[in-house]
């Protein structure tokens, strides 16, 4: 079971991240994941109604509207217990249980009753944020528009845009955007399609006017309406400029699920006994439940543990929450990828062989021209056993990309770690060298190379980076560490 650990720990501490940052920073920019853990984290230290209100809105935006709807209520029922009620944040829970009703029930009474009492107290208080107000304005919009009906939408949708041109900064970019974008698929249903070609440009102009808040989703959905719109509907059919915006989108769409190597919970996964690490898989899954890369891992933990039901139950869940998007279908590739590696499943080996080759191809399919796909299909096929291929794709991947030294020492670990042949250590060594010449100044990636070295019996370059980076010193080091390790356990 040693295997599954190290498998299990190279996944995450390659595609695992967890910065510490303004979570609403992360919830603007579409950043779902960061601001998902930024918010739990709070809530865990502090059950205030804020907290819960915050909780909502990344369950919300996440699709599960079942989770967004019992925080919202817990919203509320706390800001009553609360000493200081706070009208301007009651106003704020009361408009997103109006966008649940809206977007998840399609119920109408229900939605404007909420919406209508919020704007309301928003309305009446000068000093209610105007940004929450020009949402608020933007939703009720939205829904008019949904319903059909359009005078309604446009006045409230206007209503929105006037705030944003009043404030003119780049957090409220977001909403007009969003706004000309509705306008677009208004005029799209009336029929005025260069109408909504315009709409949907300017959309995508305002979008770009809001700078670091700029929202890769929202993007993605703008490009792929203008891609609609020149493929099917434009006065002069343009069909490459059509393929162009559905590119750009896909981009946009896979933009989001950020790729952090550094994280460093997970690094003590290798320690753990098999009870232990039955714990820690129903710990992450729980704190991180929308964790694109825990969620590979735990998809890769069923599988090994022969619970394919829960395994797919996992993959559906990955892939509606990150909306069928490209990186969906490649990490349940990598997932299947290394459950094939692993010698515990001989029976298992053909099926899962296929299916990651499948999601392979669907990943490849959805990535268009990002030159990204070329780094990844080198790490399915690393797992699949098949290294010249793997090899070849990771070559190609540099001839493509200003690659940095992180993904030179990314591709040496894993070669480093999960194949124990001499070939294997060439090909570290060749990815070691190269994160050294991108700058790679990290003691114990040098260390690794040193080792290397000295397996392969080059002993004059050895000697040489000891001389350079004293590495006998580090040696010296970690041996210190392994000891106190083992006299602690003693």
């Amino acid at each position: 079971m040693k295997l599954l650990f190290k498998l299990f720990f190279v996944l995450l501490l390659l595609y695992s991240g967890l910065n510490v940052n303004a979570s609403q920073e992360y919830l603007l920019r579409g950043d779902f994941k960061d601001a998902y853990i930024n918010f739990n984290q709070a809530l865990e230290k502090d059950k205030t109604a804020l907290n819960y209100l915050n909780m909502c809105r990344i369950t919300f935006s996440l699709n599960d509207s079942k989770m967004a709807k019992y925080y919202c209520n817990r919203a509320i029922d706390t800001l009553n217990k609360e000493k200081n009620h706070d009208n301007e944040l009651e106003s704020d829970i009361l408009s997103m249980l109006g966008d649940i009703y809206s977007n998840v029930y399609h119920n109408t009474d229900i939605t404007f009753d909420y919406y209508n009492q919020a704007k309301e107290k928003k309305e009446s208080n000068p000093e209610t944020d105007r940004y929450e107000l020009a949402k608020l304005y933007l939703n009720m919009g939205n829904s008019y528009r949904g319903m059909g009906e359009y005078y309604l939408a446009k006045e409230f949708l206007d209503k929105s845009i006037n705030i944003v041109n009043e404030k003119d900064l780049p957090k409220y970019r977001v909403i007009s955007s969003m706004a000309y974008n509705y306008f677009g698929l208004m005029e799209k249903d009336n029929k005025n399609y260069e109408k909504a070609g315009e709409y949907f440009e300017t959309a995508l102009k305002e979008l770009d006017k809001a700078l670091v808040y700029k929202n890769s989703l929202l993007a993605g959905n703008i490009s792929e309406n203008l891609g609609d719109y020149y493929e099917n509907y434009a006065a002069h059919k343009n069909k490459s400029k059509a393929q162009e915006y559905y590119n750009q989108a896909k981009l946009y769409y896979d933009s989001p699920i950020k790729l952090n190597e550094n994280n460093q919970v997970y690094q003590n996964i290798l320690k753990l006994n098999e009870a232990e690490t039955k714990k820690e898989v129903k710990r992450l899954i729980k704190e991180y439940p929308y964790d694109i890369s825990i969620l590979t891992a735990v998809i890769y933990y069923n599988l090994m543990e022969g619970d394919e039901k829960e395994a797919q139950n996992n993959i559906d869940k990955l892939i509606n929450t990150y909306g069928k998007s490209a990186y969906a279908y490649l990490y349940t590739s990598i997932a299947y990828a290394m459950s094939y590696y692993s010698f515990d499943i001989e029976k298992k080996e053909l099926a899962y062989l296929q299916r990651s080759n499948d999601y392979l191809k669907i990943y490849l399919k959805k990535s268009g021209n990002n030159p990204e796909k070329y780094y990844f299909s080198g790490l399915v096929n690393f797992y699949l056993g098949k290294l010249w291929n793997a090899q070849r794709y990771f070559n190609t991947y540099m001839e493509k990309t200003p690659y940095s030294d992180t993904i030179c020492t990314n591709i040496a670990k894993m070669y480093m770690n999960l194949y124990d042949t001499m070939e294997s250590y060439k090909n570290a060594l060749k990815y070691y060298e190269l994160s050294l010449k991108k700058g790679n100044k990290n003691l114990e990636d040098i260390y690794n190379l040193w080792t290397i070295y000295n397996k392969l019996g080059y002993r004059e370059k050895a000697f040489n980076l000891n001389k350079k980076y004293n590495i006998s010193s580090y040696n010296s080091d970690k041996s210190d560490d392994v000891d106190s390790e083992d006299n602690t356990k003693n």
